[in-house]
């Protein structure tokens, strides 16, 4: 393989672990998100519990 060849497939290989990261935290924002959501009802649920209660 030539210089110019090895070249292009380093850029290739970076790109797609670039892209691969990009993707990766995307998901994880996106987990993070759904997790808040979820706390936020959990507390609310609790809340009216405690307002029922007292």
């Amino acid at each position: 393989m030539d210089q110019a060849g090895k070249a292009k497939r380093s850029r290739e290989i970076k790109n797609n672990y670039i892209s691969f990261k990009k993707k990766v935290s995307n998901l994880r924002s996106k987990k993070f998100e759904k997790l808040i959501e979820f706390r936020k009802l959990v507390d609310e649920e609790k809340l009216k519990k405690l307002r029922g209660l007292s």
